[in-house]
């Protein structure tokens, strides 16, 4: 699952890990590209979505975060490590 960057502004949109989704996919590699609700105070609404993301998630065995860069890659780290969110 691929979360995208952008300094949690609203103005910058799932589009930013369209590309690396379209490689995955194109290499037969099943990509989930999420959006997710951000803005001053939604840390929670972020980690709920994503959390509800990972669930909808059909594909069997391990699913790998992705999370670029810095911004992305902590809501990563949340869902795997803090809340223990593992398939």
């Amino acid at each position: 699952m691929i979360i995208h960057g952008g300094y949690w502004r609203e103005k910058y949109r799932a589009d930013l890990g369209l590309p690396l989704a379209q490689d995955l996919a194109q290499r037969g590699i099943p990509a989930y590209n999420l959006e997710y609700r951000r803005g001053p105070g939604s840390a929670a609404k972020m980690l709920a979505d994503a959390r509800l993301a990972l669930g909808l998630i059909k594909e069997e065995g391990p699913i790998t975060l992705i999370g670029h860069p810095l911004e992305p890659s902590w809501l990563a780290y949340w869902l795997r490590v803090i809340l223990g969110c593992r398939r």
